[in-house]
């Protein structure tokens, strides 16, 4: 096999993979196999070598298999992909006809591509048959009709659990075997509610209570009439107590959720919970099955089912699949970590938990055409929320003109592609303001289907239609309704009487459960002083603590609240549009060396996974991003391949 072939298989909603091959330099690769859940496959003759026969998807064409005069046998026409049986007689007589065919010595004709450990991809010509597409001799358009088959080889067994892919070709019906279907993997943070209780029932010291955080994954592994069943698995959790006493605890589990007359939920971990003494294998469960928090968020209190007189441990488990925070800040800051992701971050600018900038505000703002200054501008970030096709929309804190797009207001919608998505006028133009026209500006944001938004405003105006005064800290929908005003925003919190405290950022969830920032920090009663910084549930808790999110930063000063303007959460519950994902280049870096791709997709956001089997492990190649171009700098030394698939959300 030439070792720059590439294969690029549809694997399931949201993810494509492809594979490249490596020896000693990396060559141009060749596009080998598009697998889309729209499968759709045509035959040509290749001019460039002799007659050369190739699958093509959506575009992505190139030669497969050639034959070879000298030698009278197939051959891949990028060296050696596989070597075939010598045809035996003349191959093909010239066409002259919209049609040719095989001389009528009945032989078949396989190709096999590696795909690691025990996989390899099967692509069978069983003649008698003839190719469609045009003649090399006359130029003339054929439509023949071979018979054709791709098929997924598994070393040791029959592949079959992914279903059966079909297609029609301009040539006639393709079957394709089963290809092994990997299922999403969820990915499980726990929230700042989670806790362990170390007890010792005969004992009088009173529990240690200790804040539990950590990260689990889950699977669906089936499911019957009644109930979802999902293996929970890569438990890693964490607790330390004020006196510095530290747990950790590890494992798998599995949990089911459904119910006929009522939704109930039943989980049973099987972990090793290391208190800092002694290691011990403990089965948790929950004894009471009924559902605390609305899906895909996850409340459960597990009691250990095989705990000693002398110690018993309890969690109190509170999970969202979250995987990582996109989110603006009030005030910039400078990052203390090495390598640094810049000099200093803006107040402008997107950037995430996990410690990277996903997007700069002079990025966001390249193409608004506003008018140059000899200091770079950050204009702020107040709203954002990113739709498909990773169009990231926002609004900026400073009005300013653009010479395109005229004065563009600091309550306008704006898009990174250059356009006005909405201006302030439209978003409360359903609620029939008083007038004169006030100027409200906008503080949060976020398209929740359907074209509907969820949003809030800087300052009160009245509403004709609604014959209230509208709050800067109610959140509204652009079809002109109070989804909840700031009282039942925070009804589960104790703030001071009669204030509002405004709304600066906004989540929300498909269960309805809203997290969201306020503009202004004010002292619970019973939780303490609540920073604007901090991400709230209007279940009345803190989800997470403003330097919580900036830990992976580290700023260098010293504040003890950045503020939090702007939010986008990239979870697994919300699915990539149902669209074709495709790798539409894989070359090498001039330069640095390396490997380049390009994909086309129209999915929010995605990250680059490396493998060096078709069936993992998958490592990241880089940070969850909005970027569709890819440049993975550890290119395989001394490996003989490598296989990329890219996740989306």
């Amino acid at each position: 096999m030439n070792l720059a072939d590439t294969a690029f298989i549809r694997l399931a909603s949201g993810g494509c993979l492809a594979a490249l091959q490596f020896w000693c330099a990396i060559a141009q690769p060749q596009t080998v196999f598009d697998l889309d859940k729209n499968l759709e496959f045509q035959l040509r003759p290749d001019r460039g070598t002799y007659p050369a026969f190739a699958p093509e998807t959506n575009g992505l064409t190139t030669s497969m298999l050639g034959f070879d005069q000298a030698f009278g046998s197939y051959s891949s026409v990028a060296n050696a992909v596989a070597e075939f049986p010598p045809m035996s007689g003349d191959f093909i007589a010239p066409c002259v006809e919209p049609s040719c065919s095989l001389l009528p010595n009945p032989i078949c004709v396989t190709a096999e591509l590696d795909l690691g450990g025990p996989l390899s991809l099967v692509f069978a010509f069983d003649p008698p048959f003839s190719f469609p597409g045009t003649d090399w001799a006359s130029g003339a358009v054929l439509d023949c009709r071979p018979n054709y088959a791709l098929a997924l080889r598994h070393a040791e067994q029959t592949v079959n659990s992914g279903g059966s892919l079909h297609g029609q070709s301009a040539a006639g019906e393709l079957e394709a075997a089963s290809l092994p279907l990997q299922v999403p993997v969820w990915k499980y943070t726990l929230l700042t509610s989670s806790r362990l209780v170390d007890s010792c029932p005969i004992c009088d010291r009173i529990p240690i209570v200790a804040p539990l955080q950590g990260r689990f994954a889950m699977r669906l592994v089936g499911h019957d009439p009644l109930f979802f069943n999902y293996a929970v698995e890569d438990i890693e959790l964490f607790a330390y107590t004020p006196e510095g006493r530290a747990y950790k605890v590890h494992g798998r589990g599995v949990y089911k959720v459904g119910g006929e007359l009522a939704l109930r939920q039943g989980m049973t971990l099987e972990v090793w919970i290391d208190n800092g003494s002694s290691s011990s294998l403990c089965i948790l469960t929950n004894s009471t099955p009924e559902i605390k928090r609305g899906w895909p968020i996850i409340q459960v209190t597990l009691d250990q089912a095989n705990g000693t007189p002398t110690q018993q441990y309890q969690i109190e488990l509170v999970a969202a699949p979250v995987r990582q925070i996109f989110f603006s800040t009030v005030h910039g800051f400078t990052p203390g970590i090495s390598p640094s992701p810049a000099e200093h971050v803006g107040r402008g600018d997107l950037v995430s938990d996990a410690g990277n900038i996903v997007a700069l505000n002079r990025e966001l703002i390249a193409k608004l055409g506003l008018m140059p200054s000899p200091d770079p501008l950050d204009l702020g970030l107040d709203a954002v929320d990113i739709l498909p096709g990773s169009e990231i929309i926002f609004s900026v804190e400073t009005g300013v003109f653009s010479e395109i797009l005229g004065y563009i207001h600091h309550g306008d919608m704006l898009s990174n592609s250059g356009r006005v998505l909405m201006l302030y006028t439209d978003l409360i133009a359903p609620f029939v303001p008083m007038p004169p026209l006030p100027d409200v500006g906008l503080d949060a944001f976020q398209v929740v289907g359907s074209g509907e938004a969820y949003f809030s405003v800087e300052a009160d105006f009245f509403s004709e239609k609604l014959g209230v005064l509208v709050r800067r800290g109610d959140l509204l929908s652009s079809k002109g309704l109070i989804v909840k005003t700031q009282a039942q925003l925070l009804s589960q919190f104790h703030p001071p009487a009669e204030r509002d405290v405004g709304l600066d950022a906004i989540y929300v969830w498909p269960s309805g459960e809203l997290w969201f920032s306020v503009e202004e920090s004010f002292e619970d009663d019973i939780l303490g002083w609540i920073n604007h910084g901090d991400l709230l549930s209007d279940r009345g808790e803190v989800l997470y603590r403003n330097l919580d999110l900036l830990r992976n930063f580290q700023p260098l000063e010293d504040l003890a609240d950045f503020g939090l303007d702007g939010i986008y959460i990239v979870s697994d519950a919300v699915f990539a549009p149902t669209n074709t994902t495709r790798c539409v280049e894989i070359r090498a870096g001039k330069e640095d060396g390396g490997v380049i791709l390009r994909w086309e997709t129209s999915g929010r956001v995605r990250q680059l996974e490396k493998a060096s089997a078709v069936l993992g492990p998958w490592e990241p190649v880089g940070p969850v991003t909005t970027d569709v171009v890819f440049i993975d700098t550890n290119a395989p030394v001394g490996l003989t391949q490598a296989f990329y698939r890219l996740r989306e959300w």
